[in-house]
């Protein structure tokens, strides 16, 4: 069988000294031992091709007599070239040919110097960096070029291969051991980001690519652009870092990882700016243009097919991606995306009672955090403080913290005597009592440097809604003046403007309620917003919808509430209220067929709510019968 992944090197032709005549089959043994390995290549033996050619009496100096040799071996590459002596320099030259196609170099390199040896590393270096065609290879090529260490560019290419498997473990192992070996390497630097982030471990993603940029010293103009980018989206910025990758493709129309970043951006960013997730599907599908199996951007494509209700492409995306990545890292958030959106009751119990049985204590609170939110999103809210309670058992400070913040979700009843209660307990936390959990994942650990700042945000809520608007200013007031936490930009500012809306709410000034929370950024690095209901500002973001709704500017209030549920799972416990809202909206705005389909989806949710909820469904129903007599699908 012929392979890609198995390379030939030829014996080179050698003009010069007759004391040189050694490095044509010399080059064969260098060259194949430098290749051997740099990602998935494999080299044919040397040996066994120098004795087959001796053997047979064949020359390998055209490209077509090569190719059949190397086709002998199972090779799809082959390299053929010649070094020339002139004055005691050498001056190496080759060529790496595909034996489909010999008529044109897949890739060329030349170097000239004294070192024999040095020389051959640089070849092996510019063949490396071209043996993946195609504009998928432009990073590998950069890669290629801005470090002189060989170890260090082979370690990058054993990074690139498992990143594209989705093996993300052993890719964020081999970027490190290049940048170990060249610690000035700046693509290296930024691979080795990418790969944190797909880890979900936060610092070393934000610190790879501060290293990345710092160090861009070696690269072109464009490259340096690509770095900027990635920088800003990193810190947070997003609405730079978008116009960024825009301007890059819009000069750049083939460079896949700005497409596959800017693809990043809107996935993760657009629904924490009342856009939709789903404008990213036109750059993952641009990236699947030039490289059909990238596992990434399939997952991607996965999740927007699945929020997206277009069941057959998510199965479609997911079986490629299984056949594609049989052992890859993400195989268990691929197939709970489909289990989840194939909303199968049974099936979706079994999967969130397997991740609550889990024995590590971190994935078993988070199992049963995860719970609590879809059982409040169907409306089954003592269940889902039951959950709380669990948590409670082994983590009082956090079940605290989490019975708060499901205590002001929308359409949750919540007396002010309760208010009361939970205002009382938050504030008598301690913060300094919290253990940390020791796993890299920020889905684990976000929370652990938090806890002052969600003391602060949440007393600060609650006595806005009990109408302590003097307590709830010293809140806010101190969480403007509160350094956030490492990689958390403006998220102390951020939660204050928030604590200031609610005060503002509560007083009856909606305008003013809507300029504080017109102040808010969220120029925070997006992990930390998937996993953190405070980083996700996901109160924040349910408000400014409902202060537009409020202030009759339907339209602006549409996409804040439409996207509520596509960054954290804690938004799911805000999905209903929001769907609910979506349905008054349409329905003020002259759109019954619409209002009909929201009132059902939301009657649909909370069919099974507990008793004290049941008349709102009923109100929707009766809504649904009375925009959509004919009768409408939820």
């Amino acid at each position: 069988l012929i392979s890609r992944s198995v390379i030939a090197v030829l014996p080179f032709s050698v003009r010069g000294s007759s004391d040189l005549q050694y490095l044509g089959e010399g080059v064969v043994s260098l060259l194949g031992t430098k290749l051997d390995g740099a990602g998935e290549l494999r080299s044919v033996d040397s040996r066994a091709l120098l004795s087959r050619i001796a053997h047979d009496a064949e020359s390998a100096a055209d490209p077509a007599r090569a190719a059949a040799i190397a086709r002998r071996f199972g090779a799809g590459l082959f390299v053929m070239g010649d070094v020339v002596e002139a004055d005691g320099r050498l001056r190496v030259a080759a060529a790496l040919y595909g034996t489909d196609e010999w008529t044109e170099p897949v890739a060329e390199a030349a170097a000239e110097g004294d070192d024999a040896f040095a020389l051959v590393d640089e070849i092996a270096t510019q063949l490396l960096a071209g043996v993946e065609g195609g504009p998928g290879a432009r990073v590998r090529r950069i890669a290629a070029v801005t470090t002189t260490s060989l170890p260090a560019f082979r370690a990058y290419l054993a990074g690139e291969a498992e990143f594209r498997h989705g093996s993300f473990e052993p890719a964020f192992e081999a970027f490190r051991r290049a940048v170990e070996l060249d610690t000035l390497y700046a693509m290296a630097y930024y691979r080795l980001s990418v790969a944190a982030e797909w880890l979900t471990r936060a610092e070393p993603a934000q610190e790879a690519a501060e290293k990345a940029y710092r160090y861009s010293s070696r690269l072109s103009e464009r490259d340096t652009r690509l770095l900027e980018a990635f920088l800003a989206w990193r810190r947070g910025a997003h609405g730079e870092a978008e116009r960024r990758y825009r301007a890059i493709v819009g000069t750049y129309p083939t460079d896949v990882e700005a497409w596959f970043q800017l693809g990043e951006i809107q996935y993760h960013g657009n629904p924490l700016h009342g856009r939709s997730s789903a404008e990213s599907r036109e750059a993952f599908e641009r990236v699947l243009s030039f490289e059909p199996n990238d596992a990434t951007s399939i997952i991607h494509l996965v999740r927007i097919a699945a929020a997206e209700g277009r069941h057959a492409d998510m199965d479609s995306l997911a079986a490629r991606f299984f056949a594609l990545n049989p052992d890859a890292d993400r195989e268990h958030e691929v197939r709970s995306v489909q289990v989840l959106a194939h909303a199968d009751p049974i099936r979706t119990d079994s999967f969130l009672s397997t991740i609550a049985s889990e024995s590590d204590l971190e994935v078993w609170t988070m199992g049963h955090t995860i719970a609590a939110y879809t059982l409040v999103a169907r409306g089954r809210v003592r269940d889902a403080f039951r959950e709380i309670e669990t948590i409670g058992r082994y983590d009082p400070l956090s079940a605290a913290e989490f019975r708060a913040l499901l205590s002001v979700v929308p359409l949750i009843p919540a007396d002010r005597e309760q208010l009361r209660r939970r205002r009382t307990e938050v504030e008598s936390l301690d913060p300094a009592s919290a253990t940390s959990s020791g796993n890299a994942s920020f889905f684990f650990s976000v929370l652990e440097n938090r806890h002052e700042i969600i003391q602060l945000y949440l007393s600060g809520v609650l006595a806005a809604r009990l109408g302590d608007g003097a307590a709830a200013t010293v809140y806010a007031d101190r969480l403007e003046a509160a350094t956030p936490p490492a990689e958390s930009g403006t998220l102390t500012t951020d939660l204050a403007a928030g604590v200031r809306a609610q005060i503002a709410l509560a007083a009856g000034r909606p305008e003013d309620a809507l300029a504080a929370i017109e102040t808010v950024r969220q120029d925070i690095f997006y992990q930390l917003s998937m996993s953190s209901p405070y980083d996700g500002l996901i109160l924040e973001r349910y408000t400014r919808g409902e202060l537009l709704h409020s202030l009759g500017r339907y339209e602006e209030a549409l996409p804040w509430l439409e996207h509520l549920g596509e960054v954290n799972a804690m938004e799911l416990a805000y999905k209903p209220a929001a769907t609910f809202r979506r349905a008054e909206i349409y329905e003020a705005l002259g759109r019954p067929e619409e209002a009909a389909g929201q009132y059902a989806r939301f009657a649909e949710m909370w069919r099974d709510a507990d008793p004290d909820l049941q008349p709102l469904v009923a109100q929707a129903r009766a809504a649904v019968r009375r925009l959509a007599p004919d009768g409408v699908e939820p």
